[in-house]
């Protein structure tokens, strides 16, 4: 059964560390579009895929079948209107 998607396509967030993947490097304070989130059957992982002004070509973050969700840790909600961050939130 597929995870659900904690993100919103097309709210931004706030990256909360540095952190490497595979491809891509996000740097604490940078602020990501969310773009989408796609299944590899073959990996076994999703890659949920943002938008950045740092990096034109996009940036994605991994999740692994029976890897522990720490996009909490991770992302934070930039509120729209404000600017602000908003603790991010899964929706049912």
């Amino acid at each position: 059964m597929p995870r659900d998607t904690l993100f919103k396509v097309g709210a931004r967030y706030r990256v909360l560390s540095d952190f490497q993947t595979l491809n891509d490097a996000f740097v604490a304070g940078e602020i990501v579009a969310f773009r989408e989130a796609v299944y590899g059957r073959y990996d076994c992982c999703y890659a949920y895929r943002f938008s950045s002004q740092l990096d034109p070509k996009g940036k994605s973050w991994y999740l692994r079948d029976g890897d522990i969700d720490h996009s909490r840790e991770l992302f934070l909600e930039v509120d729209a209107e404000s600017g602000d961050g908003a603790l991010l939130t899964s929706t049912p």
